[in-house]
């Protein structure tokens, strides 16, 4: 293995690992958030500081593989891919850690009854499905895996839409609830935005393998 290739594969371990630990996090925003649990939220804002961190990193072995070996074709498209995607993962960890900021800001646990009618679980699940499976189709230099992801976006952007309604209705029925359905709220964006930034690591992952660019492309 050349320099090169040496650094490319470590850029690929950490990009992995900052994917695996996103996909944690949004497991313990779930767990945290479902139940009320804020030593859980703690935890997704203490290990918040470690994603920054990879962020950082990731940054650096960008830059120093440009800087030092100037890259082409295949390899410099999975620069390219691998930064963008890092600011994607830095992104789904804020959401995470703002959940868990919710959690803490509103110290009760949602009415159960509220949860179900969004579909909040399944929300979760669907996110972290996502993010599984795109885990997966980087490590895999997996296209195909890679679009998959788009059916789950929608199935997210559906439960989403239908969220402001139910919740404008549970407001009007409990009204002393505010704080905690408007939260429910907040959450529901935050889930819907993960899956957004899911779709765009996707569409980098179909950049570097395919040389296809998907971004601003309409469906015929």
């Amino acid at each position: 293995m050349n320099h090169l290739e040496t650094e490319l594969k470590e850029l690929q371990d950490t990009i992995l690992e900052m994917m695996k630990l996103c996909i944690s996090q949004l497991e313990k925003a779930k767990g945290a958030f479902l139940y009320n649990d804020e030593g859980l939220a703690h935890d997704v804002i203490h290990s918040e500081k470690l994603i920054n961190a990879l962020e950082l990193n990731i940054d650096r072995i960008c830059e120093n593989i440009c800087v030092l070996f100037q890259p082409v074709a295949t390899d410099l498209r999975f620069v390219i891919a691998s930064l963008k995607i890092n600011s994607d993962l830095e992104r789904i960890g804020d959401y995470a850690d703002s959940i868990a900021g919710y959690v803490i800001d509103i110290a009760k646990p949602i009415p159960e009854e509220a949860l179900e009618k969004i579909q909040m679980s399944k929300m979760f699940d669907i996110a972290i499905s996502m993010m599984t499976d795109i885990h997966k189709a980087y490590e895999e230099g997996n296209s195909k895996l890679a679009r998959d992801v788009y059916k789950k976006d929608v199935k997210l952007n559906k439960i989403n839409g239908k969220a402001f309604n139910a919740i404008s209705k549970l407001i009007k029925e409990s009204p002393s609830e505010v704080k905690p359905f408007l939260l429910l709220f907040a959450t529901t964006k935050k889930i819907e935005r993960t899956g957004d930034h899911i779709k765009n690591i996707a569409e980098d992952i179909i950049f570097h393998i395919d040389a296809e660019v998907l971004k601003h492309k309409k469906k015929k």
